[in-house]
C-alpha cells in the first residue's frame, strides 16, 4: 500500500471510542457508530481519517530537536514533563 493510494478506512476500524460501520463510495462518507450518538451518523470522509490519523498519535511523546550554543553543535532534547 502507498501513501497516494485512495484506499478508504476499512469495515470495523475503530478509533477513539467510534466504529466504522459502513463505507459510501459515491458521497464520500463513512456511517459511524458510538455510544454516546443516539443515532449511527455520517460523517465526511476527510473528518474520519483526520481524526483516525489523531487517535493513533494518542499517548505519543513529541519532543522538539534544537541546535545546540555555539559551543555545542549537537542537537538537544528538552524534556517535556
Amino acid at each position: 500500500m502507498s501513501l497516494f493510494d485512495d484506499t478508504p478506512l476499512e469495515i470495523g476500524t475503530k478509533y477513539y471510542d467510534k466504529t466504522i460501520i459502513a463505507w459510501s463510495a459515491e458521497l464520500q462518507k463513512y456511517l459511524i457508530s458510538c455510544p454516546h450518538f443516539e443515532r449511527d451518523l455520517w460523517l465526511s470522509r476527510e473528518k474520519v481519517e483526520r481524526d483516525h490519523g489523531s487517535s493513533l498519535l494518542e499517548g505519543v511523546e513529541f519532543r522538539e530537536a534544537r541546535p545546540g550554543s555555539s559551543y555545542n553543535t549537537r542537537y538537544f532534547r528538552t524534556r517535556t514533563d
